[in-house]
């Protein structure tokens, strides 16, 4: 294929439809209509002399060729935003772009409100897409096929021993634990010892490993295997779970504990002193998104509603 037969402003269209493996993921991305996604990879099928995007069951996926393409596209668009202006110009009030930021369902019901709010009145034509993270999180996130992670504990909870040269990151704040059980739970004291807190039984939530961290941690630290009687996947249904009559115990992050706070059915206590470290909040990355001004304001945003809770004290779920 010859450059000066390739409609170069097919690139944006092309890098959307990598990314996204789906015209019309690709169409919201760029803010276009379907039927205009359509008939760019109608053109770019043609210029390629090869499908791209193929149906696999019920979902379409990259072919070998667009796989090869992803990386030197991305970098194209780079380049030539380099070669146009040291930077590209950005006004996040009129800005129209989507995002998707990978967010475990610990973090982005206390995060996301707050982020969402600031969008609103900052920046009303960016829009968030939120994943939850899966065993192939990292994965995507080297194919640069998502803009951002928050994740907790990089990398050992991503089961690498080092983030890949390829992917940046940034430490945001620690997050600390507290325990969540019924108002009417036999333990429920002002304070609850470590003893104590080793013989109850827990419910669990597991998301892509075998044990969770709070159990990895009672093994390795005091060699107990707890009393586990429910596991779940989804940290959401830890109150439900601990309801009323329930003798269970749940270990959840504090943050996401303030929104259970106004329950008279719940209580939230601290866990023994130096039971279990804090998680330490990141943002991730992949490195060819480092100097785009959009994706730089997008992370200080994300980063600077995280401090609030330092500078304020905590999250308020109701501000």
């Amino acid at each position: 294929m010859r450059l000066n037969k390739f409609d170069l402003n097919l690139l944006l269209a092309l890098d959307a439809l990598l990314r996204e493996k789906s015209v019309t993921r690709a169409a919201a991305r760029l803010f276009v209509s379907q039927p205009a996604m359509s008939a760019s990879l109608a053109k770019l099928r043609e210029q390629f002399d090869n499908p791209l995007l193929v149906r696999v069951g019920r979902q379409m996926e990259l072919t070998p060729r667009a796989r090869e393409l992803r990386e030197p596209v991305r970098q194209m668009l780079l380049s030539a935003q380099a070669l146009m202006g040291t930077e590209r110009s950005f006004d996040p009030a009129t800005e129209r772009r989507t995002f998707t930021v990978l967010c475990p369902d610990h973090v982005s019901p206390w995060l996301m409100p707050g982020i969402l709010r600031r969008l609103q009145h900052a920046a009303p034509n960016i829009r968030i897409e939120i994943e939850r993270p899966s065993g192939a999180d990292l994965a995507s996130l080297l194919q640069a096929d998502v803009d951002l992670m928050l994740a907790l504990d990089p990398p050992e909870t991503l089961s690498y021993p080092a983030l890949p040269e390829s992917i940046d990151s940034r430490f945001i704040c620690d997050l600390r634990y507290v325990c969540i059980l019924s108002a009417d739970h036999p333990a429920v004291t002002e304070k609850m010892s470590e003893e104590r807190f080793l013989q109850q039984q827990f419910v669990i939530v597991r998301q892509s490993r075998r044990s969770s961290r709070l159990e990895e941690i009672m093994q390795e630290s005091f060699g107990v295997q707890l009393d586990v009687r429910a596991v779940t996947e989804n940290v959401l249904e830890l109150p439900f779970l601990v309801t009323k009559g329930a003798p269970f115990v749940a270990v959840t992050l504090e943050f996401l504990a303030q929104f259970l706070k106004a329950s008279p059915r719940l209580r939230i206590l601290d866990l023994p002193e130096g039971l279990m470290p804090p998680s330490q909040l990141s943002i991730l990355w992949h490195r060819s998104f480092e100097a785009d001004p959009a994706h730089i304001w997008l992370r200080n945003l994300i980063i600077e509603e995280c401090n609030a809770y330092h500078a304020g004290g905590g999250f308020d779920p109701l501000r």
